[in-house]
């Protein structure tokens, strides 16, 4: 469990703020780091021109990261020690500023896509209760989640291509499994008329049958 000491050491606590933040916090975090450094990010704070981590998340009242980051202010009654994410440096209104046309885009590509995989889970749970076996295509969903989820932290690259084609990977599995529950709702559906079109024969025939016994019968009398 994280402490003081985690981040300040026990008995040579330095300021918030000196030295390279992102070292501290990339001491649990090492994938963060790794992927912070070789964003063009890394460069400016190493000029002082960015606090690195606390920019972005805070430092004494960080929370799980959300999409807002990207592209919304923290709002009024936030904790003024949470981070304000990409708004902290970058207009997302202004069509001038690439970092804002990057985070806005962020924003929009995270949240669409987590709103199109929570739609799929609700399609396939609804096909699940009817009866069907859906097990291929909630592995479909689980994979697009997983796409997701590691979609989030390559954030700290801002390389917008890269993140986007993890994100259109997530779509891709979302689609499998709604591909998946549809065939096989269609598939049940061609069964019943089949069914329903066999029976009907059956019907027609069994009434020419009936019809020519009686006419014999009727012929003698």
């Amino acid at each position: 469990m994280p402490n003081c000491a985690s981040c300040h050491d026990a008995h040579a606590a330095a300021p918030p703020g000196s030295g390279e933040v992102a070292s501290v916090c990339g001491a649990c975090h090492r994938d963060a780091l790794e992927m912070f450094r070789r964003s063009p990010h890394f460069a400016v704070s190493l000029r002082g021109e960015m606090k690195q981590c606390v920019t972005c998340h805070g430092n004494h009242a960080v929370g799980l990261p959300d999409y807002d980051l990207f592209d919304r202010p923290p709002p009024k009654d936030a904790d003024p020690n949470r981070g304000t994410g990409c708004v902290s440096c970058h207009d997302i209104a202004d069509a001038g500023d690439r970092g804002g046309v990057v985070a806005a885009a962020l924003g929009k590509g995270f949240r669409e896509t987590d709103a199109k995989l929570r739609d799929a889970k609700a399609r396939v749970d609804d096909v699940a209760s009817r009866g069907f076996f859906v097990e291929d295509e909630r592995e479909s969903l689980a994979q697009a989640r997983r796409e997701l989820v590691q979609a989030v932290p390559l954030a700290h690259t801002a390389d917008l291509p890269a993140i986007q084609l993890a994100l259109r990977r997530s779509h891709s599995f979302v689609d499998e499994a709604l591909v998946g529950v549809e065939g096989k709702i269609r598939e049940e559906r061609d069964r019943r008329i089949l069914g329903s079109f066999g029976a009907l024969v059956l019907f027609v025939i069994a009434g020419f049958l009936a019809l020519r016994r009686r006419r014999p019968a009727a012929g003698t009398a």
